[in-house]
């Protein structure tokens, strides 16, 4: 009988770790459909400084959260994903693969810390 009962609290608390962590992701995913992601922009071996706010094509799918002048980086947040954004960034500034980087960042969430 104890065994039962220990057997049903640990189903108890597995059910319990489950609802908190999918509602957590839940609520992240329409966050993240809401809002957009947030990327890290990093145009290297160019000839000079890109300025993405010259540009009205790039500007309606991104919005700039910071951008550090003199080293081309640049923190968005864009509805598109991060591959979308590379061809459109090396399309409209005729770049090579490797002179655009673009990393996705997690900055609060359950996963920030991952």
């Amino acid at each position: 009988m104890e065994n039962l009962g220990q057997i049903l609290a640990f189903i108890v608390f597995l059910l319990v770790v489950w609802f908190i962590f999918s509602s957590l992701f839940k609520g992240m995913a329409k966050a993240t459909k809401t809002r957009g992601y947030n990327y890290t922009i990093h145009f290297v071996n160019t000839d000079k400084e890109i300025e993405l706010t010259e540009n009205s094509r790039v500007m309606a799918l991104l919005q700039i959260i910071s951008h550090s002048k003199g080293n081309n980086v640049y923190t968005v947040l864009s509805k598109r994903n991060d591959k979308t954004l590379k061809e459109l960034l090396m399309a409209e500034y005729h770049l090579q693969a490797n002179q655009v980087a673009i990393t996705p960042l997690q900055n609060a969430g359950p996963l920030a810390s991952v």
